[in-house]
């Protein structure tokens, strides 16, 4: 099962009120406005539609998130308060990462790159929930990143498999291995078919150019580590401080 997927069956099998996380764009081909989207449709990856409401249910779980872990980080030695995070910008960076997973899902279906449930819970636990979070924001978030640890592996594994082909562990992946897969995706990625919603931004083929707010330079997700809800950089400056209060998160 695919990885948006895997997210929105979960999400379906309990009750809901509304709200959800992840990042977007515009069909590669199209330059224009119009897109072959179906409604509630944010993008679609190869026939696999990532929803609106995924998107939204993402979101509002990561500034949760992002509330709770500073909660629990007040007082501490940090350099004083974190930027508060641009939402716009938030969900263009997770509906990239869930554009990137289906399609690094793809890449490793075809050069038969499996990883273990027992790597994906290991590497997850680097990166801990919140205890207060609330469940459902909590379930999400801990669906994201181990979609993110599975991309990680599915990675390393095919970065070893392109030196050698026998291997088949993400312990055999060294740092030219990591670059070697970054260079196979990026291409692999410009072949795929990915509409996104125009109200995202424009898929270039291989990340997300968002068409509003502060995501005015993006980098492509082949070559940069998945985005961690509330992270911001703190060497640059905060576009959050400009906008009012149902703009931002944190």
């Amino acid at each position: 099962m695919r990885a948006a997927q895997q997210v929105r069956s979960r999400r379906a099998r309990r009750p809901r009120s509304a709200l959800g996380v992840v990042a977007a764009g515009l069909l590669v081909t199209v330059s224009g406005c119009g897109t072959d989207l179906s409604p509630g449709a944010a993008a679609t990856v190869d026939g696999t539609v990532i929803t609106d409401t995924t998107v939204d249910d993402l979101t509002q779980a990561a500034c949760d998130f992002t509330s709770e872990s500073r909660e629990q980080q007040d007082g501490a030695a940090s350099g004083g308060d974190a930027p508060s995070l641009v939402l716009a910008d938030l969900k263009a960076s997770l509906l990239q990462a869930l554009i990137e997973f289906e399609l690094t899902d793809t890449a490793a279906e075809e050069l038969d790159v499996e990883v273990t449930r027992a790597q994906i819970s290991q590497l997850t636990a680097q990166q801990p929930v919140p205890e207060g979070l609330a469940d459902e924001a909590s379930e999400i978030i801990g669906e994201f990143f181990e979609m993110s640890a599975k991309n990680q592996l599915q990675r390393a594994v095919i970065g070893a498999k392109l030196r050698d082909p026998s291997l088949a562990s993400p312990d055999d992946a060294t740092e030219e291995d990591l670059q070697a897969a970054n260079d196979y995706l990026q291409d692999s990625y410009s072949d795929a078919d990915v509409e996104v919603s125009p109200r995202f931004g424009r898929w270039d083929g291989s990340t997300l150019e968002q068409g509003t707010g502060s995501l005015s330079d993006p980098v492509s997700t082949t070559a940069a580590e998945e985005p961690i809800p509330g992270q911001v950089d703190p060497q640059t400056d905060n576009p959050a401080d400009d906008l009012p209060p149902s703009q931002v998160c944190g």
